[in-house]
């Protein structure tokens, strides 16, 4: 069956704002054809959801907001909460039998407290999961499986976070910009306390990172949880050369990547 493509505009984005603010958990999959939350009435697609408008949890108890997409998430409003926690959870690639779906944020995060989880189900590539949650892989060809857009927060309050994504994308020269996950310059993902956990895999190319950060001149990325608790944790993987699991991709200079622990006992990096 084909799956649904959703934008998640003015209309579908208030709706899900108020479900959420009444502390009820909303579920938007491709598999489902709702006009609430967005669909295209009965047109098929891909798979995939467009967050076009900020949805904002203002009121209630916790609550948890679930993008589950065949192919690709964009998300290119906010998702926030502003009262209670807020469970993020966008998973790409959910179509078992797909090569393609990832995740691209290019708009901020803030679960007020909540767990944050990124990745995907895997498609046919892989059923692995880490901490809560499966792969995203590549959203096209020439695409990362997660990018964090530049000057984007991901910020939990105190929640986990979790971002998980594997590429197969091929290339002749070392670069992350098709990476597992590729994080763009002036990003921040921010625990606040809890633990951050992020595992980039690259299994098609011995020089695609697993895991890659754009370094533009004059910028600050960074990967904290806070001063007194939480960790840190980078699984960075290239199955096919250990070079190729983790780097830096220079786009200027004198940029900077800070990762911040309460102190080295509290940050791991797995290689």
């Amino acid at each position: 069956i084909d799956p649904y493509d959703y934008t998640i505009g003015p209309s579908a984005a208030s709706t899900i704002s108020s479900t959420l603010s009444g502390g009820t958990s909303v579920t938007v999959t491709t598999q489902a054809n709702s006009s609430a939350y967005g669909s295209a009435g009965s047109s098929s697609g891909n798979g995939d959801i467009t967050v076009s408008n900020a949805i904002t949890k203002s009121g209630g108890g916790s609550a948890t907001l679930t993008l589950q997409a065949d192919r690709n998430i964009v998300v290119n409003a906010p998702i926030t909460s502003t009262s209670g926690a807020l469970n993020i959870t966008l998973s790409a690639a959910n179509n078992a039998s797909g090569t393609l779906g990832g995740v691209n944020l290019g708009a901020d995060l803030n679960s007020n407290g909540g767990t944050i989880l990124i990745g995907g189900a895997g498609g046919s590539l892989t059923s692995a999961q880490s901490n809560g949650i499966g792969y995203a892989l590549n959203s096209s060809a020439s695409t990362p499986a997660v990018q964090i857009g530049t000057n984007v927060n991901i910020l939990s309050g105190g929640g986990n976070i979790t971002v998980n994504g594997q590429t197969n994308a091929s290339t002749s020269s070392y670069e992350g910009s098709k990476g597992g996950i590729y994080v763009l310059s002036g990003a921040t993902v921010n625990s606040g306390g809890g633990t951050l956990y992020m595992s980039g895999i690259s299994t098609g190319a011995a020089k695609e990172f697993g895991f890659g950060v754009e370094a533009a001149s004059g910028t600050t990325t960074t990967f904290m949880s806070s001063a007194a608790s939480g960790g840190v944790v980078v699984d960075a993987q290239n199955t096919l050369n250990s070079l190729g699991a983790l780097g830096l991709v220079n786009n200027g200079s004198q940029a900077r990547v800070q990762f911040w622990a309460p102190n080295v006992a509290y940050l791991q990096f797995r290689i």
